[in-house]
């Protein structure tokens, strides 16, 4: 689901048609975000593909009034006709029922930037051993990405858990490896037998982070459900 609000600068509506849409999205799809975009005074009006400010699209359709009353391209301003919040709801429902639940924004881009870095260090481990690091460091935050609760606002328990034991994974890989990767051991006092479990455990952590926020996400999409079937 794409949800943009396209506004003129200065625009008195713009502000509490956002304020009112993002309550409604944390209400029916909290995994999903606004975009926003600033249009120049003047832009498009005279082709008519920008009537006035402020409007608000979901998947590409504009919802509620589109030209009375709102901020023209000369920015005048003659009384509001901004989406009712009726109006707002009714579109983001039907949107909801027919998207796909996705990962929110910022996890999808840590896992982009996990897959990245995986990539990259396999490109580059067959050119140097330092390489290693860094498809590690990539597995680690792919933990990270993938252990949403599904909201993109509010605590995220199950990332920071997944970041912990992820982080704790990624520190004893480096030293069971440090004498290949980096020609040297790292003398912490601790046996290849402590550092085995150590790394075991938190790796598990990692795999348990990511399975609750996967189950924490399929639990918000049932309760989404529920409320968006009831009449």
């Amino acid at each position: 689901m794409r949800v943009e609000l396209r506004y003129t600068e200065g625009c008195p509506a713009a502000q509490p048609l956002r304020e009112t849409t993002e309550a409604i999205l944390e209400d029916l799809a909290p995994q999903e975000h606004i975009t926003f975009t600033r249009v120049p005074a003047g832009e498009g009006t005279a082709a008519a593909i920008f009537p006035g400010s402020p409007m608000l699209q979901v998947d590409g359709r504009e919802i509620g009034p589109v030209a009375t009353g709102q901020v023209d391209g000369t920015g005048s301003l003659s009384g509001l006709a901004v989406p009712q919040e009726s109006e707002i709801r009714a579109a983001l429902g039907r949107a909801t029922v027919n998207s796909p639940f996705r990962l929110p924004l910022r996890h999808r881009r840590l896992v982009l930037i996990a897959a990245l870095l995986i990539l990259f260090g396999a490109l580059l481990s067959q050119l140097v051993i330092g390489g290693a690091v860094v498809t590690l460091t990539g597995l680690a935050l792919l933990a990270v990405g993938f252990s949403s609760n599904g909201r993109r606002k509010g605590p995220q328990p199950y990332m920071w858990a997944a970041g912990f034991t992820a982080l704790v994974w990624l520190l004893v890989m480096t030293v069971i490896w440090s004498e290949v990767v980096f020609r040297a051991p790292i003398l912490l006092g601790a046996t290849e037998g402590t550092l085995f479990w150590v790394g075991l455990a938190s790796a598990l952590g990692a795999v348990v982070s990511v399975a609750a926020g996967t189950a924490a996400r399929h639990r918000l999409r049932r309760q989404l459900r529920q409320k968006l079937d009831q009449p």
